[in-house]
């Protein structure tokens, strides 16, 4: 249950900065660790493949989580910024920003 959380909030933390080909080294990272801590603990095939079952879903929903905050965040985020036209924290916000009007003129 600890790895499973902790591979879920790892996949949260790649979803909010990285892109989704992340999870491929992600993926294969946890898969090495899993099936060393197998051969050193002298786990069956069948302990393993289940420890693989619930780990690798959890660091693809952390993911998938960590990506749909990050947008609601940078929304949230960017809506606060047009009215107080302060620093930007995504290309796409400050585009869309600059696009509808300057900071000047919101002033």
């Amino acid at each position: 249950m600890v790895t499973v959380v902790a591979c879920l909030l790892g996949g949260i933390a790649l979803g909010l900065r990285f892109k989704v080909f992340i999870l491929i080294p992600a993926v294969t990272v946890a898969t090495f660790f899993v099936s060393i801590g197998a051969i050193v603990a002298n786990d069956s095939i069948w302990s393993t493949l289940l420890t693989l079952v619930e780990i690798l879903p959890a660091i693809q929903a952390g993911y998938l989580m960590g990506i749909s905050g990050a947008d609601v965040a940078a929304k949230m985020l960017g809506r606060r910024q047009l009215h107080l036209c302060h620093g930007y924290r995504t290309k796409r916000i400050r585009f869309a920003i600059h696009r509808r009007a300057s900071c000047h003129s919101l002033t």
